[in-house]
């Protein structure tokens, strides 16, 4: 869900995957790299009474902080897809579809989670912002006599809504009738089931504070400013920004039909998701033209659903098809460079939904073992052992280590030395850091340490000295840029 491009293409990428209830990351060559998934998180999530092996994951997000941010929903819950008809009252009836936001580490473990089911119902997406909060688009914001309206809330990392936005205070209000005549004859209902008014299903903060909104069964877009008033309004033919800030619209006549994710991009254009029409599209921002299209029906497969599409650095298009469970990447000229069938991490629980570039990404366990961080050794042979484990499915190649003098400011290896045993290197007295790294890591792992052969203790700090035990284990996550 992002708002602009990354500054450089490395070709990673983060899927929800309802098959392990969390998240993948993985390549262009569909090999996977790292998951999450709520079902493994320690202790569960406080507040939260639904079992996590019920629960889908829709949206998910890349922390620059090297944690993952996910959308939870209740899927068992029976009826939770659509109001039912109460024909003595005359009135849709809600059942709940409770929600809630977790984020998590890279080894699974709960570091911040919001559940409310009274704020929050059936939440599509879910960004960090940069100071802290987190935006949640929700297809249902409360249930009334008429329907949800859906629902933008930002929390702050406290848990308070600090800012809301509901589409009843500036989207024309259909006539209630004639409404639902509609949804019926699009299918987006059935008879005696009414799913949902505006089905909100993305919201996106944009740099200059505005929010990008997406109601999806109004075929509608708008960009609201920090009040929550439109700007900015693109789907239905006939839509329209009135003298008091409101949308007006008619039924019927739109470009695009129940999108998804649009995204807006360094030039100021937009790229939409046109599900329900099987392409990809982008406009211009200001004139509202389509400028570049891509329909999957003509150039992949038929009866498709185009869930999400970014722009990639390259200047290609990155695509996920929810029904044919696909992602892949197509040039300017509709030219696919590569695909990945995404079958594998679908399952029984949900569709594929959610995809983002990652600029660059890897991560590895490796735990220094010797030299103990911060020890002082007293003796000029010092053991170099390390532990290490592998990214989830990558290929063991070696391990690498040099170590550096601070004391002399110059590298004591010539190069850099490859480690398979443990080895005693001799040392001059010192301070030293070694730096250690596998084949795939980028950023590697330090461990500070002094040889000091003519100190003198005494034999009772000796003692503690020898028997002390310090396993250092750092997980080298690496992102550079952001899409």
């Amino acid at each position: 869900m992002a708002q602009a491009e990354a500054n450089e293409y490395a070709g990673c990428f983060l899927l929800n995957a309802p098959k392990i209830n969390g998240a993948v990351i993985f390549n262009s060559t569909g090999h996977e790299l790292f998951n999450v998934s709520i079902t493994r998180i320690p202790g569960g999530i406080p507040n939260w009474r639904y079992p996590l092996v019920d629960c889908g994951v829709f949206s998910v997000e890349y922390l620059s902080n090297g944690h993952f941010l996910l959308q939870v929903g209740y899927n068992k819950r029976p009826g939770c897809t659509a109001g039912i008809w109460n024909a003595t009252t005359g009135l849709f009836v809600y059942p709940v579809r409770p929600g809630c936001i977790v984020e998590l580490d890279a080894q699974n473990n709960l570091v911040w989670s919001y559940v409310s089911d009274s704020d929050m119902q059936w939440p599509h997406d879910v960004e960090r912002l940069p100071n802290g909060d987190t935006l949640v688009a929700c297809a249902m914001g409360s249930a009334d006599g008429n329907g949800s309206d859906g629902r933008v809330i930002e929390v702050s990392p406290q848990g308070q809504i600090v800012w809301d936005w509901n589409p009843r205070d500036w989207i024309q209000y259909p006539n209630w009738t004639e409404w639902q005549a509609y949804l019926l004859s699009q299918g987006l209902r059935t008879s005696n089931q009414e799913s949902r008014w505006t089905h909100l299903n993305d919201a996106d903060r944009l740099p200059n504070g505005n929010t990008m909104i997406n109601l999806r069964h109004l075929n509608m877009t708008v960009i609201v400013d920090p009040v929550g008033k439109p700007v900015w309004v693109f789907g239905p033919e006939h839509a329209w920004i009135n003298a008091s800030g409101k949308v007006e619209w008619e039924y019927g006549g739109s470009t695009p039909y129940i999108q998804h994710d649009p995204v807006i991009l360094r030039n100021g254009n937009v790229i939409v998701s046109d599900s329900g029409n099987s392409r990809a599209f982008e406009i211009n921002g200001t004139t509202k033209q389509i400028v570049w299209e891509y329909n999957v029906t003509e150039h992949k497969f038929p009866g498709t659903k185009v869930q999400d599409s970014d722009r990639l650095p390259n200047g290609d298009t990155l695509l996920l098809d929810s029904v044919k469970s696909w992602v892949w990447e197509v040039s300017e000229d509709g030219a696919t460079i590569w695909e990945v069938n995404a079958t594998k991490w679908k399952g029984s629980a949900g569709a594929i939904y959610d995809i983002d570039y990652i600029p660059d990404y890897s991560t590895s366990s490796v735990v220094i073992v010797s030299p103990v961080a911060d020890r002082v050794y007293q003796s000029s042979s010092v053991p170099i052992e390390m532990w290490y484990t592998p990214s989830e499915g990558a290929q063991f190649t070696c391990l690498r280590y040099r170590i550096y003098s601070n004391s002399t400011g110059s590298w004591i290896d010539a190069g850099n030395q490859t480690w398979t045993v443990t080895v005693q290197r001799t040392m001059q007295d010192g301070d030293y850091t070694l730096y250690a790294y596998a084949a795939e890591m980028t950023e590697p792992v330090t461990a500070r340490f002094s040889v000091r052969t003519a100190l003198a203790l005494n034999p009772y700090l000796i003692g503690i000295l020898a028997t002390g035990v310090l396993v250092v284990s750092v997980v080298a996550v690496v992102l550079r840029g952001r899409k």
